[in-house]
């Protein structure tokens, strides 16, 4: 996305909006309305959205430090492990993200690395969360519905959901525990207790159940 004044951004639709179907509109503004509607600092802030020759674009939260993704095949080219410091802080980061969401009744759906930005702050690294496009709102009947099909990247769908069961917020914390195996499988044992990678996705479910 693309740096405004401030800590603002644009990113901007390839699509053209004259061959949207209807269902993918629709689908576009649930992404923008969930993203205005929530506001907490480990999810990307969606501030609005504007039209410019005929294409959408989006204002949001800039986050410089680009996607979560490329910060771990950086350092697993490099051979650079996350130490356990790093990943229980990362696992709190997007842990307590994701509790705000299902606090006001949304289900990501699609959470995986590449949906979570990097905000750098000085030597730190704080994750955010972004793209709802996939979300569900229990409280938006309009919302876009997918229950009759898988939702969501290969890698990160819960077995209930590839076996066709309907939504729950069960999915996201599945996807929370594939992120964790991802940061844990690359640790570097040698330094690492047998029991880290348990510890983390316990803390990091007792943080979503704590309500």
């Amino acid at each position: 996305h693309t740096r405004l004044q401030g800590d603002w951004s644009s990113d901007v639709c390839s699509s053209d909006l004259d061959s949207l179907e209807t269902k993918l509109k629709e689908y576009e503004e649930m992404e923008i309305q969930t993203g205005k509607l929530l506001d907490h600092p480990f999810l990307v802030k969606i501030h609005d959205s504007f039209f410019r020759n005929e294409k959408r674009g989006i204002i949001m939260e800039f986050c410089d430090g680009g996607d979560f993704r490329k910060l771990i095949e950086s350092r697993k080219k490099k051979n650079d492990y996350f130490n356990e410091e790093e990943i229980a802080k990362y696992l709190a980061n997007i842990t307590l993200g994701l509790n705000e969401i299902h606090k006001n009744g949304i289900q990501h759906r699609d959470l995986k690395p590449l949906n979570i930005l990097i905000h750098r702050v000085k030597d730190r690294n704080i994750l955010k969360i972004t793209d709802f496009g996939l979300a569900k709102n229990k409280y938006a009947p309009n919302s876009y519905d997918t229950s009759t099909r898988p939702t969501g990247t290969r890698d990160f769908i819960s077995p209930e959901r590839l076996a066709g069961n309907h939504n729950s917020d069960k999915e996201d914390v599945w996807a929370l525990g594939c992120i964790a195996q991802q940061l844990c499988r690359f640790t570097d044992r040698k330094s690492t207790r047998l029991n880290s990678s348990h510890l983390v996705i316990s803390y990091a479910v007792f943080c979503l159940k704590k309500k």
